[in-house]
């Protein structure tokens, strides 16, 4: 559901540069890039200079949030006062339409995935609605990796140790940081000794069974004669 979600906002994306032409939409999609590379490359340096800027629950997604939208108002803004408002190239029709309808697709899904990332290093993704509808599935497998490699083909122009830090890399340890810490595990206390017993004298040990001696036969005593009858 939420991969077609994100193809329905590239498709308002591509109506909206059809009538803004290809040249205009050329320029927003090459901000939109470039203001998303550098939220995402550049929130370690500023939580390095500002260190609230990180703290938890929220701190990294406002970050790269405020960065983003800042950089593209900024480069935007100096787009059009310098080049869009000042020339105006003619292009066939039919890359006025098409090749700007593209242009407007990819910036379309180019910003959800961006929003997208934003909600899997909140503490919102660890919500059980937002698992049950599958964000995380839909980050891992279609946002992460379209988001990925406008972010790779930036940084490997712009950067000379471009395998060192890939985008993959940095999400991954922005991941790390959304996701709850498990309580450290209380280290077990040694046993207490048990008290020694005092010593009991051992029972004597049964003797073993002796025939009974034989009592010593008395000797025959004489007869004593009886008494003879008195008168």
């Amino acid at each position: 559901m939420l991969f077609w979600l994100g193809i329905l906002i590239g498709v308002i994306f591509a109506w909206f540069a059809v009538q803004r032409k290809f040249y205009e939409t050329w320029a927003i999609l090459f901000n939109l890039v470039i203001s998303i590379y550098l939220a995402v490359f550049l929130e370690s340096v500023i939580v390095d200079f500002v260190p609230s800027a990180g703290e938890p629950p929220y701190g990294n997604m406002l970050t790269i949030a405020a960065t983003a939208t800042g950089i593209f108002l900024v480069t935007q803004g100096l787009c059009f006062i310098l080049f869009t408002s000042q020339f105006s190239i003619p292009l066939p029709k039919i890359l006025d339409i098409i090749g700007s309808g593209f242009l407007g697709l990819f910036a379309g899904f180019l910003a959800w995935s961006f929003v997208v990332l934003l909600i899997s290093i909140s503490p919102i993704s660890q919500d059980k609605i937002v698992k049950q509808i599958g964000l995380p599935t839909h980050f891992q497998q279609t946002a992460l990796p379209y988001l990925s490699w406008w972010c790779n083909m930036v940084n490997y122009i712009v950067s000379d140790k471009a395998g060192e830090h890939t985008t993959e890399y940095v999400v991954g340890e922005l991941l790390k940081s959304a996701s709850p810490k498990k309580p450290a595990k209380a280290e077990k206390q040694p046993a207490a000794p048990k008290p020694a017993e005092p010593n009991l004298p051992k029972p004597a040990a049964a003797e073993p069974n002796r025939p009974a001696e034989p009592k010593p036969a008395e000797p025959n005593r004489p007869a004593v004669p009886a008494e003879p009858n008195r008168i």
